[in-house]
C-alpha cells in the first residue's frame, strides 16, 4: 500500500476561502476599486495602494472611465468591463454618482459593496439616495 498523493494546492487561501454569505465581502476573491485614481491624497488612491501593498489573496481591479492604468495596472471603464464576477466593489466616488454606480454594480453581478463618500447630506439622506438604485436587487 502506497502514500496517496493528492493535487498541489495552487491558492492556498482560495482553498480555504469560507462560502458564507458573508463571504464576498469579508474574504473577496476579486475587489473592484471604483473610483481609483492617482491623485496624491485622494481616497481612491489611498483605498488602491493600500490593497496592493498588503496583498491579501484578492485580485484587485481599478475602475474609472478616464484611465487606461493606475498605479501600473490596467483599469476598466466600468464593472461590467472586468469580465468577471466581482466579490466586493469599494466606491469611492462623488456622493452624487454613487446611484448609478451601485445600478452598475447589481447590473454586473457585483456580491457586495462599500462606499466611502461624502456628500450625501448635501443631496438627500442616504437612504433615500441608495434605496432606489438597489430596489429589486436583493
Amino acid at each position: 500500500m502506497g502514500i496517496q498523493q493528492t493535487k498541489p494546492v495552487q491558492d492556498l487561501h482560495a482553498a480555504f476561502r469560507p462560502q458564507t454569505p458573508l463571504a464576498p465581502l469579508f474574504n473577496p476573491a476579486t475587489v473592484a476599486v471604483i473610483g481609483a485614481t492617482e491623485k496624491p491624497g485622494s481616497v481612491g488612491r489611498s483605498v488602491l495602494r493600500n490593497l496592493i501593498e498588503q496583498p491579501f489573496g484578492a485580485t484587485i481591479f481599478p475602475i474609472n472611465p478616464n484611465r487606461n492604468n493606475v498605479l501600473g495596472i490596467r483599469c476598466y471603464p466600468d464593472v461590467a468591463a472586468v469580465g468577471e464576477t466581482i466579490d466586493l466593489a469599494i466606491v469611492v466616488t462623488p456622493a452624487a454618482t454613487v446611484p448609478e454606480v451601485l445600478r452598475e454594480c447589481v447590473n454586473a453581478g457585483v456580491r457586495s459593496a462599500v462606499v466611502l463618500s461624502a456628500g450625501f447630506a448635501a443631496i438627500r439622506p442616504f437612504s433615500q439616495v441608495v434605496s432606489p438604485a438597489l430596489a429589486g436587487s436583493y
